[in-house]
């Protein structure tokens, strides 16, 4: 199982946070740390923090995109304090019954002023709160991770797949034709609100479809931009 554990950390502002991050899934037994953007990252001030968990600083993986980051995962699970009536949040204790152990599952980290932002909380499957008194909610990124990967070590995954479930690079192409489609349906226009792209983007990953079921999705929505542009076309050559 903990080769199907990605920690993910999104524009990390701190190279000794990062060491500290490092050194909390070497505790545990996790070496998937994966970069998003990091600010003036150096390895040298990394491993300061990072003890005797420096290959897990060495081996680390910069993305200039979190959707790049998380192409090869089946599964996101987001820790933020944010909330909102279109994403399922759930607590830590909960996790163990909610990872698999099938594919990679990628804990996602926001940024250590601002935390994950909407954009990145509608690529994940859930959001995760971490208990804490009311007055001071804040945790350092080190401490999430460590708290996180405490928990799952605790109560390890419990959800077994039955079939085969498609990676993020799959609900990526998904993402990219569902955007076609209401495009160029008048669906999304000028004057939009903002929320739905990201809400529909959201329940996609909510609804968990397996690798078949995303197939079908992703030939039905090709399906449907083609049949729109046959018809843009007829109406374009009978004037």
């Amino acid at each position: 199982m903990k080769s199907r554990i990605a920690v993910v950390l999104v524009e990390p502002q701190t190279s000794r946070n990062i060491g500290s991050v490092a050194r909390a899934m070497k505790n545990f037994g996790y070496y998937d740390l994966r970069l998003v953007r990091p600010v003036h990252f150096s390895q040298t001030d990394a491993a300061v923090t990072a003890c005797q968990a420096g290959d897990l600083i060495s081996s680390a993986r910069c993305y200039d995109t979190l959707e790049e980051s998380l192409a090869d995962c089946t599964d996101v699970l987001a820790f933020s304090a944010r909330t909102g009536r279109n994403r399922k949040q759930i607590s830590l204790p909960e996790i163990g019954g909610e990872l698999g152990i099938n594919g990679i599952s990628a804990l996602l980290f926001g940024p250590e002023d601002t935390g994950l932002r909407k954009e990145h909380l509608a690529l994940a499957r859930l959001v995760v709160e971490i208990p804490a008194a009311t007055d001071y909610p804040s945790f350092n990124v080190s401490q999430a991770v460590l708290l996180a990967l405490a928990e799952i070590f605790r109560a390890p995954p419990s959800r077994d797949a039955a079939c085969d479930l498609p990676e993020q690079n799959e609900f990526q192409q998904l993402d990219r034709l569902v955007k076609e489609a209401a495009s160029k349906s008048g669906f999304y226009r000028e004057g939009t609100p903002e929320p739905i792209p990201r809400m529909v983007q959201s329940l996609f990953r909510r609804a968990r479809p397996d690798l078949r079921e995303m197939r079908i999705l992703l030939g039905l929505f090709s399906r449907i931009n083609r049949h729109i542009d046959f018809i843009a076309g007829s109406r374009a050559a009978e004037k």
